[in-house]
């Protein structure tokens, strides 16, 4: 609860009760600066559209999804979070799913598709990758409810970005439908991409 002293203009803030009822809490905050994204350039008809939300821990995304001729792609761009992992736990990843690809006599399969995405244009590209923190990032995706696997293996790639603010980011690639097979859903509904349009430029 916040206090206002009208004498010396000051606020305090009173420590959080949270067995007390505070109905106007009805938002969430976010952790991290939203993803500075294109929503505009190099738009086409393969670009289905975009959605943008906060997770349950605050940790705000954005996320297109892309239907090219033999993939439909869902790409979620978010912050890069060193706290998800450490050296000792990308180790144990890494182990459990050479022996996971050993056992089953496949690959982790890679996106495709990646050059029809659009959301991280303009953004400085740090390249791709399917290193161990991948499992970590689409695991983290699936217990959010923003991506459910029909297959038994997962598949992604992430891609390492940094937007216009300087904010450090992934965009985590994932193939939900390949040659007509389903491998993934999601129930993000997306609005369309803004088309690009003229500049009005003000003279004073």
């Amino acid at each position: 609860m916040i206090h206002s002293d009208n004498e010396n203009n000051l606020r305090s803030v009173e420590h959080f009760n949270p067995n007390d009822s505070i109905p106007f809490m009805s938002y969430k905050e976010t952790l991290y600066d939203f993803p500075i994204c294109n929503h505009c350039e190099s738009v086409s008809e393969e670009n289905i559209g975009y959605t943008q939300g906060i997770l349950k821990d605050g940790i705000p995304f954005e996320a297109e999804l892309c239907q090219t001729k033999d993939e439909l792609t869902l790409q979620v761009i978010l912050p890069l979070i060193k706290d998800f992992y450490d050296e000792e736990t990308l180790r144990k990843i890494k182990e459990s799913q050479d022996e996971f690809n050993k056992e089953n006599d496949i690959l982790l399969p890679n996106v495709e598709s990646i050059d029809a995405t659009i959301l991280a244009i303009g953004m400085i590209d740090g390249g791709y990758s399917d290193d161990p923190s991948l499992f970590i990032y689409v695991d983290y995706l699936e217990e959010n409810d923003l991506v459910r696997f029909k297959t038994a293996y997962k598949n992604g790639a992430l891609h390492y970005l940094e937007d216009s603010s300087g904010n450090h980011l992934v965009g985590v690639l994932i193939t939900l439908e390949e040659h007509g097979k389903v491998l993934a859903e999601t129930k993000l509904r997306f609005r369309p991409f803004k088309k690009n349009h003229a500049t009005i430029k003000i003279v004073k």
